[in-house]
């Protein structure tokens, strides 16, 4: 670390704002970092397109040598193949969605135990899509243990990229924990 300048702190301090890792101090914190960080950065240079989520993303990944020129922001992996929205009302009653990986740093947990502590929810639906990785199969089971007495929570598969319009139709409120 006696390599590190203060903005490389900086920039760790707002990586550990983001993403604490509860479990370590900050000291361990910026060796679990640095040691990542030494195995990643040298294949960016080995990489002809990245891909990153969000402009932040891309920042950081520029921020840490990656060339700017090859990476693509696609926000969220979602394109909606030239769809526009329409106008439409609301389903009655509301259905809720969340679209994506289903593993803990998605929050996922907070959007069920949300759902679970709405007195009155009008017969609203959450339906969660996705599937876990295998190192996430733990968090999946305590998800579903967490939903198994709510009549709204619904899981439902991993979705292609074909079915995605059609669920942008059938829901009103895409959630994004």
């Amino acid at each position: 670390l006696s390599s590190w300048s203060e903005s490389s702190f900086t920039s760790l301090a707002r990586l550990i704002n983001r993403f604490p890792l509860k479990k370590f101090g900050l000291f361990e914190t910026a060796l679990v970092v640095e040691q990542r960080l030494d195995v990643l950065l040298p294949l960016l240079n080995q990489i002809d397109r990245i891909i990153a989520p969000c402009s932040w993303m891309k920042e950081v990944l520029v921020m840490n040598g990656a060339e700017a020129e090859r990476i693509v922001v696609s926000v969220y992996g979602i394109e909606r193949n030239g769809v526009g929205a329409r106008i439409r009302k609301p389903h009655r009653p509301l259905r809720f969605v969340f679209l994506g990986r289903i593993h803990s740093m998605k929050g996922v947990h907070i959007l069920v135990d949300a759902f679970n502590g709405i007195q009155n929810n009008d017969g609203a639906t959450l339906t969660i899509f996705g599937s876990p990785s295998p190192d996430q199969y733990a968090y999946a089971g305590r998800l579903w243990s967490m939903a198994k007495d709510n009549p709204h929570i619904q899981f439902g598969k991993q979705l292609n990229r074909d079915q995605v319009d059609g669920v942008f139709e059938d829901f009103d409120v895409m959630l994004v924990p």
